[in-house]
């Protein structure tokens, strides 16, 4: 529980200023349906309580969402008891769910988390739609949305990603349902007290203490650095300046999207545009076309609109200097920089894995049980041993771009990778498709099929290791 001192400890004050959130940003309709996601935490108990309070007012008609993500063992199992009772004292109608994450993860070749958020949204949608409303109510609050800041930023994020939650969105499956966040501008400082005043039974996830997961690192320990010795009001200012950025950004996208639906000779032409609105032009065209955007991509495409770009094996793409529009070309060409990209976390101990294009990639953290270096793993094709702590928390997956920089085993200081390929005799066409690992210090710590870096080696001070295995999805590839 965060030491901080509780800004609102009167319980009534939070009921006023819940019910104030929802009528002043018309959250909810007088008599509506509602779902209300409930893990079991203080977040989503307080939320449940403060909503069970107001429905009587406003005739909601409330009922409770759980997931059983089935990642904690007995404690998942026990959640789901949890809630179960405390609808049942409740007399509220409650909804259960179950998945396998871990399976799913595996199949679709993407993170624990984003396998648990697509499982759980996909259910919530579907029981919305049996049970016939639209909106659900989650607890996020102030220090999430503080805490997404820095991730984002840590990650590395546009304008757009530093606008943090909104108070209503769309769930993120194909649906009508609209994700609703009645907490989003109150501490969770302030739920806790809320909770500890009104005797309100709440579960304590064990995951939210893992050091391994960055989220927890930044609650942990960057904030309350921030807080101690910098600014104690930091989740003041952070909010306010994504409230501001969130109304610039929704200029932003009104003024584009005006743009875009104007004619030929109402509009300036693209190239006359500020540069900001030609990304945002780029961004929308290329998610309009079901095409990832990324920095690298949108920047390609603006400083160079005459010329194509490869975007995968057959379809290239250059920007209209007139109309901004996408000029596709369909073609088989020869070797293309491929600016894919995928993000792993290195915050579990179990087996995971993932796949990046061709490749099916696994990963494992063990202890150090070698009184050694790497020099006395034995040598496996496909599999390579790194110091954990060296590699960090997260690895970005890509493919090789001019001018990366990487230090072989052995290596006294970095050299070009270009450089590394030619030595190897690795032919141009088969450069383009490597895939290489990169930390979040922007270090180069894999490259597929070569040496591994020496810079993340283990040795005599490794603590943990991380185990690295690799193959091609395609035998033939």
């Amino acid at each position: 529980m965060s030491k901080r001192q509780s800004a609102h400890s009167d319980a009534g004050f939070l009921l006023n200023q819940v019910e104030e959130n929802i009528c002043g940003n018309s959250l909810l309709n007088v008599g509506e349906k509602v779902g209300i996601a409930v893990s079991g935490g203080v977040d989503s108990m307080v939320l449940l309580d403060l909503i069970h309070q107001l429905a009587p007012k406003y005739g909601w008609k409330p009922v409770m969402l759980h997931y059983n993500h089935h990642l904690r063992g007995d404690e998942s199992d026990e959640d789901e008891s949890f809630t179960k009772n405390i609808a049942d004292e409740g007399r509220i109608h409650i909804e259960i769910g179950h998945g396998d994450v871990e399976k799913l993860s595996a199949s679709l070749g993407i993170s624990i988390e984003m396998a648990a958020r697509k499982l759980r949204y996909e259910y919530f949608a579907k029981v919305a739609d049996q049970l016939n409303f639209t909106k659900i109510l989650l607890g996020h609050h102030r220090d999430d949305q503080v805490e997404l800041f820095f991730l984002r930023i840590f990650r590395g994020t546009g304008a757009q990603g530093i606008c943090g939650m909104s108070w209503q969105s769309d769930a993120p499956v194909p649906s009508q349902l609209k994700l609703v966040r009645p907490l989003l501008n109150i501490d969770k400082n302030d739920l806790v007290t809320y909770a500890d005043q009104k005797h309100i039974p709440y579960r304590v996830d064990s995951s939210n203490s893992s050091e391994k997961i960055p989220r927890n690192k930044i609650r942990e320990h960057l904030l309350p650095l921030i807080r101690n010795e910098y600014q104690p009001a930091i989740n003041e200012h952070v909010t306010k300046l994504m409230d501001l950025l969130n109304s610039e950004n929704e200029t932003h996208s009104m003024i584009c999207e005006d743009w875009l639906k104007s004619g030929i000779e109402a509009k300036k032409p693209f190239e006359r545009l500020p540069v900001s609105l030609k990304r945002r032009v780029i961004k929308d065209n290329l998610l309009k076309n079901r095409i990832i955007p990324n920095y690298g991509m949108i920047n390609q495409l603006l400083s160079c609109p005459d010329k194509f770009l490869q975007v995968n094996s057959n379809k290239r793409i250059r920007i209209d200097g007139e109309t901004g529009h996408l000029i596709f070309r369909r073609e088989e060409v020869g070797p293309f920089w491929d600016l894919q990209q995928k993000e792993l976390n290195l915050d579990s101990s179990e087996k995971s894995f993932l796949c990046f294009n061709r490749l099916m990639i696994q990963w494992e953290i063990r202890d150090n049980n070698w009184d050694c270096s790497v020099n006395c793993l034995k040598p496996t094709e496909g599999v390579e041993y790194f110091d954990l702590a060296k590699a960090g928390s997260g690895l970005l997956l890509r493919h090789w771009v001019e001018g990366d920089r990487f230090q072989p085993i052995g290596a006294s200081r970095p050299i070009r990778l270009k450089k590394l390929f030619n030595s190897l005799k690795i032919p141009v066409e088969k450069r383009h498709k490597l895939v290489v690992a990169e930390t979040e210090d922007k270090d180069i710590l894999w490259v597929e099929g070569v040496r591994i870096s020496e810079k993340h080696k283990i040795g005599s001070t490794t603590e943990k290791i991380l185990i690295w295995k690799w193959k091609p999805t395609d035998p033939m590839a």
